[in-house]
């Protein structure tokens, strides 16, 4: 009997070691794979091959990824952050040219304080004066003419405003408005080189604008995301040639915005 007794305590034992060697190696073989026997998610420590910056800084997984791996300081622990790519991205300021007459209801016409050429011509014999701030007088009969040899390719156009506004759309009578003879006798603006200053920025926005011929037309561009100017430069590109004479001529200048 005793022999029996100890034939099956052994034959126990013996069981005993097989299931606690199947359940240490199905332990480790879930262990490998990234799960537990519970089938929740078990941490696997990837600390020596995770990619991260000497000096912490982020880096990134895949260019493709929105995500990025992150080492904290004096830490072997791995964070990772999702990109805010959207929150990034910010309005680029813009001049462009309007298809269209633009709706300024609601808008103002914003004041010039000072407009200053780098020529005017002289008809001073004639009794009358193209003055640049004739520009900005609301008058078909005025305009600024450029006072250089040939059709003032490079001249510009000094704008200062009485305080520091949003541009939304400027306006431009190209040409003299004065009569048909005036109109089609003389040049026009074709391109102009724009410099608008953002204050807020601190910036200066340069873009060129090609315009159309326009036959007694008001070509308008539009001004996106100048929160705040008081001053902008205007310089002749190129022209459209008048039939009679080579003075480049506007007539009128119209600026409208939301105000300060």
């Amino acid at each position: 009997m005793k022999k029996i007794l100890i034939g099956v305590w052994a034959a126990i034992l013996s069981l005993c070691l097989v299931i606690l060697g199947y359940y240490l190696a199905t332990r480790n073989r879930y262990q490998t794979s990234g799960e537990s026997t519970s089938g929740d998610p078990v941490v696997v420590n990837n600390t020596a091959e995770a990619p991260v910056a000497a000096n912490n800084d982020p880096v990134v997984v895949n260019n493709d990824s929105d995500v990025h791996v992150v080492k904290e300081d004096d830490s072997d622990e791995i964070r990772v952050i999702k990109n805010d790519t959207k929150s990034k991205s910010s309005a680029k300021p813009s001049i462009r040219l309007c298809p269209q007459t633009p709706d300024t209801s609601g808008m103002y016409q914003l004041p010039v304080s000072a407009a200053k050429a780098s020529s005017t011509i002289d008809q001073s014999s004639k009794n009358v004066s193209n003055y640049a701030m004739y520009m900005f007088d609301g008058n078909d009969q005025t305009s600024w003419q450029e006072g250089v040899s040939g059709y003032g390719i490079g001249e510009n156009i000094d704008i200062f405003f009485e305080d520091k506004y949003e541009i939304n759309y400027i306006g431009f009578k190209f040409g003299n408005w004065k009569n048909d003879k005036y109109y089609y006798g003389n040049a026009k603006p074709k391109t102009l080189f724009f410099e608008v200053d953002d204050v807020k920025n601190d910036d200066v926005v340069r873009e060129q604008v090609e315009f159309p011929n326009s036959n007694w037309g008001i070509d308008w561009v539009e001004v996106k995301n100048i929160k705040r100017t008081d001053h902008m430069k205007l310089t002749i590109v190129d022209v459209y040639p008048g039939t009679s004479y080579e003075d480049t001529c506007i007539t009128d200048i119209l600026v409208f915005g939301k105000g300060r």
